[in-house]
């Protein structure tokens, strides 16, 4: 055999082997996802509510530092267990209500956003102890509340509407909580990472806008 014909026959060779290796990997990865999701559906699914007070705000160019708002939040729970009584993946559909509102001109704005608005989270921790908090939330935007003044700089102001904002909202979360059987407390924080402002509204308070929020709840489960 020839010295070409050797090199060929050892890339073929390395190359069989790669190819066993990765199909090996990708099957180990098959088996692991689906055992993990069978044994997932011999744990007892959960369900519940949630209630609390959301102190929010808004990261904008103008002002620098704008004040923040007092709304709410309420929402159904799911909690799938993935390792029974440690490890949790927990999402939740409910209503929050967030705002802004701050000083441009010596003139006031304030600004509240209903939202129809959804974590995705994972949990894990001990019961009757604590859980850690963490991952992703999606909103969309169903209203909005704004009270401006009518003229800025001797200029006439647009009349602000939830058409003047993208109304996808997204970011990610985390906090913690204090469990006691189907009693949960905690506390979590939003960083958006969107950029909410569209149209008009970015000659206001500028194009980077994004919410910010820090949630204190009461969680239970059924």
């Amino acid at each position: 055999m020839t010295e070409s014909g050797k090199m060929i026959n050892q890339y073929k060779s390395k190359m069989q082997s790669k190819n066993l290796i990765s199909a090996n990997l990708i099957l180990t990865l098959i088996v692991l996802c689906y055992s993990t999701t069978i044994h997932a559906q011999d744990f007892e699914n959960q369900f519940g509510v949630k209630g609390g007070i959301f102190f929010t705000n808004q990261m904008v160019d103008l002002p620098s530092n704008p004040d923040g708002q007092i709304g709410f939040n309420v929402a159904g729970v799911a909690r799938i267990p993935f390792i029974q009584d440690l490890f949790f993946f927990q999402p939740e559909l409910g209503y929050s209500r967030k705002g802004t509102s701050f000083n441009l001109e010596a003139e006031n704005f304030s600004f509240d956003f209903d939202y129809i608005e959804a974590p995705l989270l994972i949990s894990i921790g001990k019961p009757n102890v604590s859980f850690v908090e963490v991952g992703g939330y999606f909103s969309y935007l169903l209203n909005t509340n704004v009270s401006q003044p009518s003229m800025l700089n001797n200029e006439s102001l647009p009349n602000i509407s939830a058409d003047d904002y993208n109304r996808l909202d997204y970011g990610i979360a985390f906090g913690l909580n204090f469990n006691y059987n189907n009693y949960f407390v905690g506390a979590r924080y939003y960083y958006g990472l969107a950029d909410i402002a569209r149209t008009s509204i970015q000659d206001i308070y500028g194009i980077r806008a994004r919410n910010r929020g820090f949630q204190v709840y009461l969680m239970y489960m059924f």
